[in-house]
C-alpha cells in the first residue's frame, strides 16, 4: 500500500510511504520530484505506478499538476501539462486498464465552484485527451463513482458551495461515461 500527500496540523503535505504488511513496515517513498503539498487530490494505482493529480494546496487553491510514481525506482516523472484537466480538488479519478479518467470536482479557491469537466490520462503515451460533455451530469465535486469494466458511473455529490453556512447543493443525479 501506497500513502501520499493529504493533510496534516500545519496544512497540505508532500511526503509519503510504502506499507509492506507481510513485514509489517513502513518505508518513506522518495519526495524527489514529487508534486508539490496538496490535499483531496486523486491518487489511482495505474499498472506499475501512482498516479497523482490535481488537489488543494495549504491555501485551499485548486491545482492542475500532478505527477507518476514508480514504486520499483522509488521515482516521481511529472505528468504532462497539456491537455490536462483544469485545476481541481475533490474530483473522480478511475484506472481503466489502460487509462485514467479524471472528471468533475471543486475549482477555485475553497473549491466554492464545480466543473462537469474531464480528461482522459494514457500513462503509455504521457498524454492526456479531454473527456467529450455530450452526456455529462451537471458539475460536482465529491460525487460517488465505480468502473464497471466499460464505463465511468458518476452519482451524487455536491454542486455548488454558498459562501456562507449552510451547507451544499447535494445532488441525486448522475451519468455513465464510456471512453
Amino acid at each position: 500500500m501506497i500513502v501520499w500527500g493529504g493533510a496534516d496540523n500545519i496544512g497540505a503535505t508532500d511526503h509519503g510511504a510504502r506499507y509492506d504488511p507481510d513485514g509489517d513496515l513502513w518505508t518513506p517513498i522518495s519526495r524527489a520530484g514529487a508534486p508539490g503539498p496538496r490535499s483531496n487530490h486523486a491518487a489511482v494505482w495505474a499498472r506499475d505506478q501512482m498516479i497523482v493529480f490535481g488537489g488543494q494546496d495549504t491555501e485551499l487553491t485548486s491545482l492542475g499538476t500532478g505527477a507518476r510514481y514508480s514504486r520499483a525506482s522509488d521515482a516521481w516523472m511529472p505528468l504532462p501539462q497539456a491537455g490536462s484537466p483544469t485545476p481541481r480538488s475533490k474530483m473522480v479519478a478511475v484506472w481503466t486498464g489502460s487509462e485514467v479518467l479524471v472528471f468533475g470536482g471543486g475549482i477555485g479557491t475553497q473549491a466554492r465552484e464545480q466543473t462537469n469537466t474531464g480528461a482522459i490520462y494514457d500513462p503509455l503515451t504521457d498524454r492526456w485527451t479531454p473527456m467529450t460533455l455530450t452526456g455529462a451530469p451537471s458539475p460536482r465535486a465529491g460525487a460517488a463513482f465505480a468502473w464497471t469494466g466499460t464505463e465511468l458511473i458518476v452519482w451524487g455529490g455536491f454542486g455548488a458551495m454558498p459562501l456562507t453556512p449552510g451547507g451544499a447543493d447535494y445532488l441525486d443525479t448522475g451519468a455513465r461515461f464510456r471512453p
